[in-house]
């Protein structure tokens, strides 16, 4: 069993990782639109903003979590330390950056176009990134002074993911919502795809029960 745990989990977050990829790559394709003076959505062109800065994070995230082999680290700890600090801690940020105050701002800007709909989906993005990197933190910084989580920590550090996931399939479906309203095709599709993203992820963390 553990076995098998091994070998599915890297592969299911590969592939939540690579629609998620897919899902920014359509979001790039919106935001082109106001280049063509085609947009219906008033500075689409964050969009493509936002899509751009996800892609250079998951592949930057990508080789900073590979470069630990190529770094002189000497313990588990300095690794797991490293990992908080070099490559989750960034990220988070990114994230919030992103479908945070990007979509707060398009919102702003279209609030009477279904702009609603965007403020409610930052919100949710971001309970959904505090609580993930706060779950990430807790577990991090724990083995990276040697204390593997056991009883309550775990179960509260469980607690946050199980939340967290709660907030981004809200992330999902309001977007998806969002989309549909708007009549935009391919920010439709890449909903779909992030919801695709989302259902991997969830897999992910059955697993990890």
């Amino acid at each position: 069993m553990f076995f098998q745990y091994t070998i599915a989990s890297p592969l299911i977050i590969f592939i939540s990782n690579i629609f998620f990829a897919l899902g920014n790559i359509f979001l790039i394709i919106v935001g082109g639109k106001y280049l063509e003076k085609r947009e219906k959505i008033n500075g689409s062109y964050y969009f493509s903003l936002l899509g751009g800065i996800n892609l250079l994070r998951l592949i930057s995230q990508f080789f900073l979590t590979d470069l630990v082999s190529f770094l002189s680290i000497s313990t588990v700890e300095e690794m797991y330390l490293y990992l908080l600090y070099a490559v989750y801690t960034p990220a988070f940020f990114i994230d919030l950056i992103t479908f945070g105050v990007l979509f707060i701002l398009l919102s702003l800007r279209n609030e009477a176009f279904y702009g609603k709909f965007l403020l409610y989906a930052a919100v949710t993005w971001i309970l959904k990134d505090v609580l993930a990197y706060l779950a990430t933190f807790m577990l991090f910084s724990s083995l990276s002074i040697g204390m593997y989580p056991l009883g309550a920590f775990l179960v509260i550090i469980g607690t946050l993911n199980i939340i967290s996931t709660i907030f981004l399939v809200a992330f999902n479906v309001i977007l998806i919502i969002y989309s549909i309203k708007t009549e935009e095709l391919y920010l439709k599709i890449s909903a779909i795809v992030f919801l695709i993203s989302t259902i991997f992820l969830i897999i992910f963390l059955l697993i990890s029960i």
